[in-house]
């Protein structure tokens, strides 16, 4: 039961983290870089439309810093879940569910994303991999989980 506890709040914690750094590159800084028109509330949907259209004026290096924003909330995320689980199944949970928040951002805003940012998708899990790498080495555990005489619990 402790293991399951502490995986979940690792995972909890991992994605807040990873969800934290991607609003900060991706909403603060994009958008003090290139400023929302006057009354658009990005996280109002009913003006969706009118901030696609926003979005379909940006240029392409306001999309490269949402790209790393996004690949960076998996590769973060997944680093805090295993230093604190010492277990890769937070930080694959935070893989996972950062590539499925990309894919529903993705199909949501595909008119107006630049194809190119499909590479993404590939990159969540390689730093999303690097990042639980990393992360579970940070807590004495190896690429392949606790070494020997350790407990995956603890």
């Amino acid at each position: 039961m402790k293991a399951f506890v502490v995986g979940f709040i690792a995972a909890v914690v991992g994605l807040f983290v990873g969800a934290s750094m991607n609003w900060l590159l991706a909403v603060n800084i994009n958008t003090s870089i290139w400023p929302l028109p006057e009354g658009i509330d990005p996280m109002d949907p009913a003006q969706s439309d009118a901030l696609a259209e926003w979005i379909a004026t940006l240029p392409g290096q306001a999309f490269i810093l949402v790209f790393v924003a996004h690949v960076l909330q998996a590769g973060l995320g997944a680093f805090v879940a295993a230093s604190m689980a010492k277990s890769r199944t937070p930080a694959v949970v935070v893989i996972a569910l950062s590539v499925l928040g990309g894919v529903v951002n993705f199909i949501n805003l595909w008119e107006v994303t630049p194809l190119w940012m499909l590479l993404e998708f590939p990159v969540y899990f390689l730093l999303g991999g690097v990042g639980l790498r990393a992360g579970l080495r940070i807590r004495g555990a190896g690429p392949q989980g606790p070494q020997a005489g350790g407990h995956p619990s603890a």
